[in-house]
């Protein structure tokens, strides 16, 4: 939930912050003007100091003490005789990127081309559909408790393509004039779909990791995921402007082809559901 309530945090700075300061000029450097929206930068490093919390309050895990390798060597070796788990997390946790990224890093760009949104109407928006990613994250980590990590992951999944229309107000046959009510409601069951799947990750990932490896497996495949997946928001802007509501196409199709491929990956994984750390094998 760090991550949904960070991002409803972010679209919340954003909305008090940009109109007031985004547009000017704060001071100039070596000759260049530099405005008031890099404040946003500075508020968002504000949360780091929180690392030294980290590093001084929160005690290590028992698990890793009594588990981890003793030297590099060992920890490399480790992490070589489990390749295969390797790639199929690194797999998962593309779609999973892509899920949402695909889903979220245009959405405010969508509101402005296609719907002539201001940036506060846009700020306002991402707020609500971010209220949906908190929900959606409880909902299904809890559920994920019952059903099983996958089967929960692919339900939210199934949710995110039919609501695919209300998100992204295409095809205009379904959703002829749009009103902001169906963004509001498309807006926010979407992210409580794609973040619901991602309410799931931390434990799953973590249970299919072996204890001696946990403090590197998930976290890597985590950062390949992140990079494999990092061309798809320019893909789906480079193809965007050609046409009407050109956004609102790309984001469909890409959302539609990312949950198919979310649900495909995510049923052919393992799972550990209920695992005991540092017991089971």
């Amino acid at each position: 939930e760090g991550y949904a309530v960070g991002n409803l945090l972010a679209a919340l700075a954003y909305l008090y912050i940009f109109p007031r300061f985004g547009e000017r000029v704060i001071f100039h450097l070596g000759g260049h003007a530099c405005y008031g929206w890099r404040i946003l930068f500075f508020v968002g490093g504000i949360p780091a100091l929180l690392s030294l919390l980290v590093r001084y309050g929160v005690k290590e895990s028992e698990v890793w003490k009594q588990t981890r390798h003793a030297t590099w060597r060992q920890l490399t070796r480790g992490i070589i005789s489990h390749w295969k788990l390797m790639i199929a997390m690194i797999l998962l946790m593309t779609v999973m990127m892509c899920s949402s990224h695909g889903t979220q890093d245009l959405y405010p760009t969508f509101l402005e081309k296609d719907f002539g949104f201001s940036p506060q109407r846009r700020a306002q928006v991402t707020a609500f559909t971010a209220v949906g990613m908190v929900l959606g994250g409880i909902v299904f980590g809890l559920w994920s408790d019952t059903i099983g990590r996958r089967r929960s992951m692919i339900v939210a999944f199934v949710l995110g393509m039919l609501v695919i229309p209300l998100y992204a107000c295409w095809p205009a046959a379904i959703i002829p004039r749009p009103s902001v009510a169906i963004l509001l409601a498309g807006g926010f069951l979407i992210q409580f779909a794609v973040q619901g799947a991602w309410g799931v990750i931390p434990a799953y990932i973590s249970e299919l990791a072996p204890d001696a490896e946990r403090g590197f497996l998930p976290g890597f495949a985590y950062q390949m995921g992140a990079l494999i997946s990092a061309p798809l928001t320019w893909i789906e802007n480079h193809f965007a402007p050609a046409g009407e509501h050109g956004y609102g196409k790309v984001l469909a199709v890409t959302a539609l082809a990312v949950f198919v491929g979310a649900i495909i990956v995510t049923a052919l994984s393992r799972e550990k559901h209920g695992i005991r750390f540092g017991i089971a094998k």
